[in-house]
């Protein structure tokens, strides 16, 4: 049992040099950047800015599409509204249905007797 301990103790892992050092050779600023350059998006000739945690438009064609964005929008809103109405509508007349197929039984049963 001591030979098996031996041998795992021999092919234990160590960690390489190169893992050990640090491949950053010069030190680390400890400046903290409170106002860091806003980041800017180049899309289809549209750029865009990320500045205080919001999106803007930095040309023309950026408020094109904020407008277009917002359009679309309302329209999606309108239209999951109507959608809902149209859902209650068809559990409405399928209710009725259910109802006046009830009412159908009921009569052709009391005709048989």
């Amino acid at each position: 049992m001591d030979n098996a301990l031996e041998k795992v103790r021999k092919h234990t892992r160590r960690m390489s040099e190169s893992l050990k050092r640090s491949p950053i050779k010069e030190p680390r600023s400890t400046i903290i950047d409170d106002h860091p350059p806003p980041i800017a998006l180049h899309l289809d000739g549209t750029e865009l800015l990320f500045e205080n945690g919001v999106w803007s438009p930095a040309n023309e064609n950026g408020a094109v599409l904020r407008d277009q964005l917002a359009m679309l929008t309302d329209r999606n809103q309108v239209l999951e509204e109507e959608n809902q109405m149209l859902k209650f509508k068809l559990e409405l007349l399928m209710d009725m249905l259910a109802v006046s197929k009830l009412d159908v039984l009921r009569l052709q049963e009391a005709q048989r007797h």
